[in-house]
């Protein structure tokens, strides 16, 4: 589990490698502008299904493995 937070352009606290095939879940804080957390690059293009995080709002975002 990974703490972050979300602000205009900006991710703090994000991994900058995780194990494959493993699932993911990252608890989130938002500042600014809605937010949401999704990961593409090499070969990998994974969308939350979770809603949006408003200005203030802090949730859990999780990526199946």
């Amino acid at each position: 589990m990974f703490t972050v937070r979300l602000s205009n352009f900006t991710i703090a606290g994000a991994p900058a490698q995780v194990r494959a095939g493993a699932p993911l879940t990252f608890n989130a804080s938002a500042m600014g502008l809605p937010h949401n957390l999704a990961i593409d690059g090499n070969g990998v293009d994974l969308r939350p299904s979770t809603p949006n995080l408003m200005d203030g709002q802090s949730g859990t975002i999780n990526f199946a493995a």
